[in-house]
C-alpha cells in the first residue's frame, strides 16, 4: 500500500493527489513542522497540535479495535457459510484413497 491505497493503473496516482494535487501530509509531518516552526500554527485553531496528535491516536486506536471485532466476526460468518457446503467424509478399511502428505 502507498500514500493512501493503491495507485491508479492508467495514471499512476494515488486517489489522494488526483483529488488534491499535492502529496499528503502525515500526523508526524505536521508536528514536525510546527515544531520546527516551519508552519505557524493559527492561534484561532483551538487545541495545540500536540493535543490534536494525541486524541488522534486515541481516536485510531479505538477505531483499530472496532475494525478488528468486525474482522473477526466477518471472519467467523465466511467460515460459516464455507462449513455449511463441507462434508465429513468417512472411509472403509480397503477402499483406495489418495493420502497428500509433506515431502
Amino acid at each position: 500500500m502507498g500514500i493512501d491505497g493503491v495507485p491508479n493503473a492508467t495514471t499512476g496516482l494515488y486517489p489522494y493527489m488526483s483529488v488534491y494535487a499535492r502529496t499528503p501530509r502525515g500526523p508526524l509531518a505536521v508536528l514536525k513542522k510546527s515544531w520546527a516552526g516551519e508552519r505557524v500554527t493559527p492561534p484561532n485553531l483551538g487545541v495545540i497540535v500536540v493535543s490534536y496528535l494525541e486524541d488522534l491516536r486515541s481516536k485510531l486506536s479505538e477505531a483499530s479495535q472496532i475494525a478488528e471485532q468486525h474482522t473477526q466476526r466477518a471472519q467467523s460468518g465466511y467460515a460459516l457459510h464455507y462449513n455449511l457446503e463441507a462434508k465429513h467424509e468417512q472411509f472403509e478399511v480397503g477402499e483406495q484413497v489418495i493420502v497428500l502428505a509433506p515431502e
